[in-house]
């Protein structure tokens, strides 16, 4: 039983195209793997930053509604001074007290919005 030498001939290029391929194949996918590692660590690092940086502008907005809310009370406290005692310089500054913290940004000297972030 003889090989007729051409199809032994195609049949080893065939194999070694195969081989060739495979090794190309494996190449690829282990590029895949590692840029899928690559990714998968840099969005955990990302989320890590958004969660870090959520709790600290949380914390800010905490403190920040907490000032506001005892000037709040304070300008209360004077115009209800201001009335009782029939004060209207008291009742003048209470009534500014209240219209400069209310249009004060509570936003504005976060560390983490820039300018550009707010428009």
């Amino acid at each position: 039983m003889s090989v007729n030498p051409l199809v032994l001939a195609e049949t080893g290029k065939i194999v070694n195209e195969l081989i060739v391929t495979y090794g190309k194949y494996k190449e690829i996918q282990e590029k895949e793997q590692t840029e899928r590692i690559r990714i998968r660590a840099t969005l955990l690092a990302l989320t890590k930053k958004i969660e870090a940086e959520t709790q600290s502008f949380t914390f800010y907005l905490g403190k920040r509604f907490e000032e506001r809310h005892r000037i709040y009370d304070i300008a209360e406290e004077m115009m209800q001074y201001g009335m009782r005692e029939k004060d209207s310089d008291m009742i003048h500054a209470a009534t500014a007290l209240i219209k400069s913290t209310y249009s004060q940004d509570p936003l504005n000297g976060n560390p983490l919005l820039k300018i550009e972030d707010i428009n």
